[in-house]
C-alpha cells in the first residue's frame, strides 16, 4: 500500500511539473538526434562457413553502406592530425588535470595497510601548453638518438629496423599522454606496457623490439636500469613524478655508464633548445605496438595504424555524439579503451583529469580531501565492468546496514524509475528523496557512463543507469579492432546488448557448428531463435573495417590463426545478431566448458550473474566459475566480501575471525543459495547452477597474475593459486 501510495504521489508530481511535455520534448530529442531506423542494415552475405555452409549475413552501420568511415574530420589521417587540431582550435582551454600529492600519511593510523593520500591543489595544462611540450619532448628524443619510422608502402613493420621504438611502462597521467604526442609528432612508434605487469613484460617489449628509450615512473628507475644486461639495446630511460610526494621531487635519478637517465622535464628541455624539424608521420605508419594484458599467455603486440586511430575516432562519432565536457582518467592508457577515449576527448576539447583508481572516492585508508570524481565532476566516465561493479556494491553495503523502511522506499523509488526512463518520464519525488545522494559518489555531474573491456551485468548496468541518473550503454570491441567494434546508442534502454556497428567496419557471425549452447544446439549463423531470443544468426563475431588492426609483432602465425584471408578478424566472442542488426554477447570461445555429459556451461556469464551477489567481493576479484569433462555440475571459487559475511555470521550465531566463519558449512549454504538465486534471476541455465562453493579470503591481484591489469580474472593462473580450494570443491561437483 505505502508503495502504490509513494508512486502515484510521483507521478501526480510529474504531472503538476509539466511532465508530459517535458517527455514529449525528450522522445522527440531521441528520435531526431539518436535513433537511425535500423541500428545496422545488411550488406549482402560472405561466404566464409565452409563448402556447401550457409552464408553469413554482413551488416553495417545505416549511414556506411557506400563506404566505410575513415577520418572525423577533414585533413586529420594521423594521430598527430588529430591531436595538433585540437591544440590549435581550443589554444588555452585547460587540457589537463594532475592533482598535486602533498604527503601520504604513513601506516599506524586508523588504515595501517591502507596509507592514506592527501591531496592539495590540481595542476592545469592547458591545450597550447600540451602541444608545446609534446613538440619539444618529440624534438628531444631526436637529440637522444632516437629516429623516425616513416614506413614505405610497402615495407613490412616486422622486418623493419631502426631506432624508432619507446616503450611507455607508466601510469595513466598527463605525462604519458604528452610523451606519446610528442613520439607521433617525430613518427617514432609508441609499445606500451602494463604499469602492474612488472619488469619481466619491459624486458619482453624491449628484447622483441630492440627498443632503445623507456619511459617509466621515477619509483621503477633502479629496477629497470639493473636489467640493463637483458636489455643490451636499451639506451635512455625517461623517468616522471607521477605520484610522487614534494620530498620524492627534489632528487634526480643519477646516471650509469652506458644508460642515459633523466627526467621527463629535462628531455622537454632539450627540444626546447634544439631545432630538430618535424618529421610527421603518413597515415600507413604505425602508430602503436600494444601490448595485451596477458590473459592467454605471452602478451602479443598489436600493430596499430595512424589510420587504424583515426578511423576508430570516426566511427565512434559516427555512432554517439559525445559533447565537449570533462573525462576522468583512471584505468591504464597501456589499455586500448583507455588511449582511444582520452585521445577522442582531447580532439573534442574535454577536459581530461588524471586519478589513480584507488582514490577515485575519499575517505580513511584511500585519500583526503576529496575523491578525484568529487575533484573533476565528470560529464563523461567510463569504466570496465569492476568500476560499475564497485559503485554499486558501495551502494548496496549502504542499503544493507539501513532499515527495512529504508530499503523497503529504494526498492519502491528503484522499481519505478527504471520503468519510467525507457519512456522519456522522470520520477521527482523519487529524485528527491532516494536519487539524488547517489549522483554524488560520481561527482554529481555525470552525463553519459560507458562500460567496456568485458561484459557488464544487466542488473549492475541498470542500477547505474536508475541511480546514477544518467544514460549507461555498453560498448564493444577489442585491441585487435583498435577500440571500436560496437556501440549502444543513448536510446537503447535493452540490457546485455554492446550495441550496432561503428561506421567503420562490418560484422557477421561465423558459425560453430562444434560449439553448443546450454540446450545442446549448435551455434548456427541460419539460426532464427537462440536462448529464447529472435535472432538474424549465432556464431562466432568477425569484423572487417579501416580500423582493424594490421597483425600480432613478429607473430605470424598467431596472426594468420585469426586474421583470415578474407580480411575479418576473429574475435573469439560467441555473438548473435539481433533482429535490428545489434549484438548480444553470448560469450568467449575459450569460455565455453563441456561438462561430463556433453552440455555446455558458459563460464563468463556465470561469473556475471554470480557477482551479482552481496557475499561476493568485487572488488576483490569477484567470481570463478568451474567445469571440466569430469564434472557433472560447476562449482565456483568465490572472493568472500568480508563485511556482508561477517554480518551474516553474527545473525546466524556463527563466531570467529573472518578466515574461520568462510569455512563454516552453514555460511558456504548461505553464500551457494544466494549465488544461484543471482545465477536463477540473471537466466542462466539449469546446467550452470552451482554444485559447491569456495570462499576465499586473499585477494586476486595482477602481482600474482590472478587479475590482468584491466582487472580480468585470468582462470589459468586461479586455478594454480587456489589449487588446493579448487581440488577440494570440485568434488561437490561430481555426482
Amino acid at each position: 500500500m505505502l508503495g502504490a501510495m509513494l508512486t502515484g504521489v510521483d507521478f501526480l508530481l510529474w504531472l503538476v511539473t509539466l511532465g508530459p511535455v517535458w517527455m514529449g520534448i525528450e522522445l522527440s530529442r531521441r528520435k531526431n538526434t539518436e535513433s537511425l531506423g535500423d541500428r545496422a542494415m545488411q550488406k549482402g552475405f560472405e561466404e566464409v562457413n565452409g563448402e556447401g555452409a550457409h552464408p553469413s549475413r554482413v551488416f553495417r552501420h545505416p549511414n556506411a553502406m557506400d563506404k566505410l568511415y575513415e577520418s572525423p574530420a577533414p585533413g586529420v589521417h594521423t594521430c598527430w592530425d588529430l591531436v595538433k587540431s585540437a591544440h590549435e582550435k581550443f589554444g588555452d582551454d585547460p587540457a589537463l588535470g594532475t592533482r598535486t600529492l602533498a604527503r601520504i600519511d604513513p601506516p599506524g593510523g586508523a588504515h595501517p595497510k591502507f596509507p592514506t593520500k592527501i591531496f592539495a591543489d590540481t595542476t592545469w595544462l592547458s591545450f597550447r601548453d600540451v602541444g608545446a611540450t609534446a613538440v619539444a619532448f618529440g624534438r628531444g628524443l631526436k637529440v637522444l638518438g632516437m629516429a623516425s619510422l616513416n614506413l614505405e608502402a610497402a615495407e613490412k613493420f616486422d622486418e623493419k629496423k631502426g631506432n624508432f621504438n619507446m616503450v611507455l611502462f607508466e601510469n595513466s597521467c598527463a605525462e604519458w599522454l604528452m610523451a606519446m604526442q610528442g613520439a607521433f609528432s617525430q613518427s617514432v612508434v609508441v609499445s606500451t606496457a602494463y604499469a602492474t605487469l612488472g619488469v619481466d613484460s619491459v624486458v619482453a617489449a624491449v628484447q622483441e623490439g630492440q627498443v632503445s628509450t623507456i619511459l617509466c615512473n621515477k619509483t621503477n628507475v633502479k629496477l629497470l636500469s639493473s636489467q640493463k644486461k637483458s636489455m643490451p639495446s636499451l639506451q635512455n630511460i625517461i623517468y616522471t613524478y607521477d605520484q610522487c610526494i614534494p620530498e620524492e621531487r627534489q632528487n634526480k635519478e643519477p646516471g650509469m655508464e652506458g644508460l642515459n637517465i633523466r627526467s621527463f622535464e629535462d628531455v622537454v628541455e632539450l627540444g626546447k633548445q634544439s631545432d630538430v624539424p618535424l618529421t610527421e608521420p603518413k597515415s600507413h605508419d604505425v602508430a602503436i605496438l600494444m601490448y595485451t594484458s596477458g590473459s592467454t599467455g605471452k602478451p602479443k603486440g598489436v600493430i596499430i595504424k595512424h589510420s587504424h586511430m583515426v578511423a576508430t575516432a570516426a566511427g565512434l562519432l559516427s555512432q554517439i555524439s559525445v559533447p565537449r565536457g570533462s573525462y576522468c582518467a583512471f584505468l591504464p592508457l597501456a589499455h586500448i579503451l583507455e588511449m582511444g577515449l582520452e585521445m577522442g576527448h582531447f580532439f573534442l576539447g574535454s577536459t581530461i583529469g588524471y586519478a589513480d583508481p584507488k582514490v577515485l572516492v575519499a575517505g580513511p585508508g584511500k585519500c583526503l580531501p576529496t575523491g578525484a570524481l568529487e575533484c573533476f565532476k565528470p560529464t563523461f566516465m567510463a569504466g570496465v565492468p569492476k568500476v560499475w561493479e564497485g559503485f554499486k556494491a558501495a551502494g548496496d553495503d549502504k542499503l544493507a546496514r539501513a532499515g527495512k523502511t529504508t530499503k523497503f522506499i529504494f526498492d519502491t523509488a528503484f522499481a519505478a524509475k527504471s520503468k519510467a526512463m525507457p519512456a522519456g518520464r522522470y520520477c521527482p519525488l523519487f529524485e528527491l528523496l532516494v536519487f539524488r545522494k547517489f549522483k554524488g559518489i560520481v561527482g554529481g555531474k555525470l552525463q553519459l557512463a560507458v562500460s567496456g573491456g568485458g561484459a557488464i551485468s544487466g542488473k549492475v548496468q541498470e542500477w547505474i543507469r536508475v541511480c546514477i541518473g544518467c544514460p549507461a550503454i555498453q560498448g564493444y570491441g577489442l585491441t585487435e579492432t583498435c577500440l571500436g567494434l560496437s556501440l549502444q546508442m543513448l536510446d537503447d534502454f535493452r540490457l546485455g546488448v554492446v550495441g550496432s556497428p561503428l561506421g567503420s567496419v562490418e560484422y557477421l557471425v561465423h558459425s560453430e557448428p562444434d560449439l553448443c549452447d546450454p540446450e545442446g544446439k549448435p551455434y548456427l549463423t541460419t539460426d532464427t531463435m537462440g536462448m529464447g531470443t529472435e535472432c538474424l544468426g549465432r556464431g562466432e563475431v568477425w569484423v572487417r573495417g579501416t580500423n582493424v588492426s594490421s597483425g600480432y609483432y613478429k607473430m605470424p602465425e598467431q596472426t594468420s590463426e585469426v586474421y583470415h584471408k578474407s580480411g575479418f578478424f576473429q574475435t573469439g566472442d560467441i555473438g548473435m545478431i539481433l533482429t535490428d542488426g545489434s549484438i548480444k554477447i553470448i560469450d568467449r570461445k575459450k569460455n565455453l566448458v563441456k561438462l561430463k555429459g556433453g552440455e555446455y556451461i558458459a563460464l563468463e556469464k556465470m561469473n556475471n550473474a554470480f557477482n551479482n551477489s552481496l557475499f561476493v567481493s568485487k572488488e576483490n576479484g569477484g567470481s570463478c566459475a568451474y567445469g571440466d569433462h569430469d564434472m557433472d555440475r560447476p562449482v565456483a571459487l568465490v572472493q568472500a566480501n568480508e563485511t556482508a559475511v561477517m554480518a551474516k555470521a553474527t545473525e546466524l550465531g556463527i563466531t570467529g575471525t573472518f578466515e574461520q566463519v568462510v569455512k563454516d558449512p552453514k555460511m558456504i549454504k548461505v553464500v551457494l543459495d544466494s549465488l544461484n538465486k543471482c545465477g536463477k534471476e540473471a537466466g542462466v541455465s539449469s546446467l550452470e547452477v552451482l554444485a559447491g562453493v569456495a570462499l576465499l579470503t586473499k585477494p586476486w591481484s595482477p602481482d600474482d597474475g590472478t587479475l590482468t591489469a584491466t582487472l580480468k580474472i585470468t582462470p589459468s593462473r586461479i586455478k594454480v593459486v587456489n589449487a588446493a580450494e579448487l581440488e577440494q570443491v570440485k568434488k561437490a561437483g561430481i555426482k
